[in-house]
């Protein structure tokens, strides 16, 4: 068996270096795993946001269908503002998740500065 042609004669730092090489490993395989996982958040962000887009346009264009009617003498206010209210909250929504991921980039580039800042001390050396 492969046991028993192994050496007994691995020294105390051999084996002291195994587990931290494997969490070395580890920690990379984690941050490819957010790199992939950050990536397709955002753009599923972007898919989302521009439905929300979508949608202002689609009530815009009805606000603008209404507002010809209204400029031909037509009644048209009780239509309008449900329209406006919805075009608001579509548009507050957008810019609620908009800085929300302002926040959470500023967030990500301020440990990316206290990072370099701690890597520029040359501790590591």
């Amino acid at each position: 068996p492969e046991s028993e042609s192994k050496p007994e004669t691995e020294t105390e730092s051999e084996t002291e270096s195994k587990p931290e090489t494997e969490t070395v490993c580890k920690c990379y395989s984690n941050i490819s795993e957010i790199n992939e996982s950050m990536g397709n958040n955002l753009l599923e962000f972007v898919k989302y946001y521009d439905k929300f887009g979508d949608g202002k346009k689609s009530v815009n264009d009805c606000i603008e269908q209404l507002s010809v009617f209204a400029s031909k003498g037509l009644q048209v206010e009780s239509a309008l503002a449900p329209l406006q209210s919805q075009l608001k909250g579509l548009e507050d929504l957008q810019n609620d998740y908009l800085n929300r991921l302002i926040k959470i980039n500023q967030e990500f580039d301020q440990v990316i500065k206290d990072m370099s800042n701690v890597a520029d001390l040359d501790s590591f050396k």
